[in-house]
């Protein structure tokens, strides 16, 4: 008042006035306090006390030392993590900010799935610009499958050593069940699934389906070298070594219509009896030729009773041959090649 200063009052009464007199005032935007402090091995900037304007925003920094990092930052009494600078916006009331440093790294490990172990496992605390190692250990029937360190790929590796540590590390990793392969193949007009080399997990089951070409059919499947015979599946049951399985086909054999008719073919020493429909009685060591439908190629053998019968020609519609000794009594016959088969129940008759 007058040039003199009577304070921050909010009002002023002038009494006895007998001359003129001047009254001014002032105003100043609140203010905020913000407290800051930073722990050993860093600073924070600004420290101490500050003055923020009401509404204003203000920015804070952290610095660690050399060779240290930040280790956290509270703000309020509340981690907002190891940040390295934080700014307070709109400030309406007053706050706090403090931060801590380390001069240690986190390195954390960890395994995918089962089967194994990491050593150290979790979070380890690392000096900063130390080693570390790690080892890997798979249980057993297991083994390591991959290791990732940081998120890539280091390879199915049975330790890692990280050097020199100057910030945070992950590794981790996956291990996988042992498998045998099972080695499938299958020969001309026909497949075998699945093919090739199938990795089977250790103990499981595996199946092969096998499937001929049409007008072929299943010769016969070789299981690790034994025959299974002509079967269209195979399961390989609690799978603990490595094996083999290849498939066969064979051309269908076409079974014709029996129908036969026999012609004697001079031969002095032995008399021929009789034929009577499909049936002809002979002696052992006659020389007959059999007519026969049609074949695609030429019969290569003829049996009485699976047994042979010495081959003097062959054409596709006929054979001769000599009969070979046999027992009294009935025979059957059968002609055939390598696609082509007919048999004749009873057709032969053996005399004395």
């Amino acid at each position: 008042m007058n040039g003199s200063s009577v304070g921050a009052a909010d009002s002023y009464t002038f009494t006895n006035v007998t001359s003129a007199q001047t009254i001014s005032v002032s105003f100043a935007i609140d203010t905020k306090v913000i407290t800051s402090s930073a722990g050993e091995h860093g600073e924070i900037s600004p420290s101490g006390e500050t003055l923020v304007g009401y509404g204003s925003d203000k920015t804070y920094t952290m610095i660690p030392s050399t060779n240290y990092h930040v280790a956290d930052v509270l703000v309020d009494g509340k981690s907002v993590g190891a940040v390295t600078s934080y700014t307070f916006k709109n400030i309406e009331s007053d706050h706090t900010i403090s931060v801590t440093f380390d001069n240690t790294r986190i390195i954390t490990s960890s395994v995918i799935g089962t089967g194994g172990s990491i050593n150290p496992l979790g979070n380890t605390s690392i000096i900063n610009g130390a080693d570390q190692n790690y080892t890997i250990t798979p249980i057993a029937l297991y083994h390591i499958a991959d290791v990732l360190v940081d998120g890539l790929s280091v390879g199915a590796v049975a330790s890692y050593t990280f050097t020199n540590v100057t910030s945070a590390h992950t590794i981790s990793v996956r291990f996988s069940i042992d498998t045998n392969d099972i080695t499938a193949s299958a020969g001309d007009h026909g497949s075998i699934s699945p093919s090739g080399d199938t990795p089977v997990n250790y103990g499981a089951d595996q199946t092969f389906t096998i499937t001929p070409d049409s007008d072929f059919s299943i010769s016969d499947v070789i299981v690790d070298g034994v025959s299974k015979g002509a079967i269209s599946s195979y399961t390989f049951s609690n799978v603990v070594v490595a094996h083999t399985i290849t498939a066969s086909f064979v051309q269908h054999i076409d079974l014709k219509t029996p129908s036969l008719s026999f012609d004697q073919i001079s031969d002095k020493s032995h008399k021929f009896i009789s034929i009577s429909k499909n049936k002809v009685s002979v002696n052992g060591g006659q020389k007959i030729k059999i007519k026969f439908d049609k074949f695609h190629e030429p019969p290569t053998e003829v049996l009485f009773d699976n047994v042979r019968a010495k081959m003097i020609s062959s054409a596709v519609d006929m054979v001769v041959v000599i009969v070979p000794a046999h027992k009294l009594g009935t025979v059957d016959i059968t002609i055939s090649n390598s696609k082509e088969l007919i048999t004749l129940p009873k057709a032969f008759v053996y005399l004395k």
